[in-house]
């Protein structure tokens, strides 16, 4: 079993980072989920930000974030399979 914080309220350059690409929520290789606001802490997000920290473990942090940015690039936010598969988390 994963140990996963969530917080509310990211501290101010994890808040700049999501704020500029949009993300309501954020998993990191700490296996914390931030929230952009409280008002996003869902269900649906939170089993989605889950999964990505899932991959980590699954992967291998190093591997997943090669993986990820590779897929980000060459086919997109939407097309990504770790995005796929984390939407169909939700």
């Amino acid at each position: 079993m994963i140990n996963i914080t969530l917080v509310a309220k990211p501290p101010m350059l994890i808040r700049w980072w999501m704020d500029f690409w949009g993300y309501t929520g954020l998993a990191t290789f700490w296996d914390t989920i931030y929230f952009r606001e409280k008002k996003y802490m869902t269900e649906k997000l939170m089993r989605h930000e889950e999964m990505h920290i899932k991959q980590m473990h699954r992967d291998g942090k190093f591997i997943y974030a090669i993986k990820y940015n590779y897929f980000w690039i060459t086919r997109g936010y939407w097309n990504n399979p770790y995005e796929i598969e984390a939407r169909d988390a939700e």
